[in-house]
């Protein structure tokens, strides 16, 4: 059988690739689809930490906002609050499912004032981690809801998964942390925050 030599005459456009993906767009497994937007990390203590103009900043462009948390108050029992808009009213409900390993409790706190995380460190200067994901912050027609995952730190080693909501259709425009007792965030207290596009 005789040789056949391929010719690109008859072929009036063509190019030379070294990629067997040629044409097509790379694939990346391992994406987030969460998107950094502000990192607050402290080198004082300080009162509190807070993210403004949320609403004008991120409203036309994410649906939801989720906060990285690892605080401490330094103090031997310190938790986390948070704040929404400046609201001190009696606007905030929360519920919640905790686990130690050995046991499993639940809770349901009445109207308040705050969201609360609970007793997040019963060890001086210890650091907690808590995740915060505030659902649908910019949506006016219906209360922002909230779901957390946090890990308590010290003597009752434990994870908590709360939710709850801030009783108000405001748009979230500003979102306060701090700890109670009067305590305040220490240095290395790192307060991360970032948002999911709308789909």
């Amino acid at each position: 059988m005789g040789v056949v030599k391929l010719s690109t005459a008859g072929i009036l456009d063509y190019q030379k690739y070294s990629s067997a993906l040629a044409g097509n767009s790379p694939y990346i497994p391992f994406s987030s689809a969460f998107e950094l937007l502000e990192t607050e990390i402290l080198t004082g203590s300080q009162t509190s930490v807070t993210f403004s103009s949320l609403n004008s900043t991120y409203g036309a462009d994410y649906q939801h906002l989720q906060a990285r948390c690892v605080f401490s108050g330094g103090g031997a029992v310190s938790s986390l609050r948070i704040e929404l808009n400046g609201d001190t009213g009696s606007n905030y409900s929360l519920h919640v499912l905790y686990g130690n390993g050995s046991s499993v409790l639940s809770a349901a706190g009445a109207p308040s004032t705050i969201w609360a995380l609970g007793n997040s460190v019963t060890t001086s200067n210890a650091f907690a981690a808590s995740i915060v994901d505030i659902l649908d912050p910019f949506e006016t027609t219906k209360y922002t809801t909230g779901r957390i995952l946090h890990g308590r730190i010290g003597s009752s080693n434990s994870i908590e998964l709360l939710s709850g909501n801030w009783r108000n259709t405001a748009a979230v425009d500003t979102i306060n942390f701090r700890v109670d007792g009067g305590q305040t965030l220490i240095a290395g207290t790192r307060l991360s925050l970032y948002g999911l596009k709308a789909a």
